[in-house]
């Protein structure tokens, strides 16, 4: 296992080596509301891996204090990472810091979860959803993946299909990202499954409402 400073140098910096060679980074003041429809109790189990885990939620709560979230994994995590799409960077929250970015999940994002403990469940009982929908802003984004059942990257996209350049998914195994970019004759994946958090380059400059 590679050490956690490495791999906290390597994982923010792999988001713009090779990738944002052509693009400016700039930023807007687009809305980032959210919709969430809610339907029926589930039970949303993640299976996590010993290092980083790039996890979204696929059954919401109400409590989303970080502590109550992940209390069925114990003490078994160090770090937490939140994307923070106005500086496009990473919020970082460690258990040893007594000054934290945050102390809530949002549920409609995909995090960074960093476990000293391998192949650990994390259970999340509470409502499924029947709609997802979330402004996103040019540049990175990291909305969540809200459905138990798996989506091509054809659904997951048929509403942006022109206004999104890159999706990265994270590797457990390999503890690096898979690149998918719909100008490429082969992909990484064609899919994404419960659970996964993704990154989406949003390509327009005035941003998008994302739906599936």
């Amino acid at each position: 296992m590679k050490t956690e400073n490495f791999l906290l140098i390597i994982l923010v910096g792999v988001i713009f080596l090779g990738i944002v060679i052509t693009d400016t980074i700039r930023y807007t003041g687009y809305d980032t509301g959210i919709v969430l429809s809610k339907v029926v109790d589930t039970d949303c189990v993640l299976n996590l891996k010993e290092g980083w885990n790039f996890i979204s939620f696929c059954a919401n709560v109400t409590n989303k204090e970080i502590i109550s979230v992940l209390s069925g994994i114990g003490s078994n995590y160090k770090y937490i990472m939140q994307w923070n799409e106005t500086n496009q960077k990473f919020d970082i929250y460690s258990i040893l810091s007594n000054e934290k970015p945050f102390n809530d999940f949002d549920f409609s994002k995909g995090y960074f979860i960093y476990l000293t403990k391998d192949n650990l469940n994390l259970i999340i009982v509470g409502e499924s959803y029947n709609l997802y929908q979330k402004n996103l802003i040019f540049g990175w984004n990291t909305p969540g993946y809200v459905y138990t059942t798996s989506m091509s990257i054809d659904d997951l996209t048929r509403f942006i299909q022109n206004d999104f350049r890159y999706i990265m998914k994270w590797n457990n195994i390999d503890q690096k990202f898979d690149i998918y970019s719909p100008l490429a004759s082969r992909n990484p994946f064609t899919s994404i499954n419960k659970g996964e958090g993704q990154f989406i380059y949003i390509k327009n400059n005035d941003g998008i409402s994302f739906i599936y």
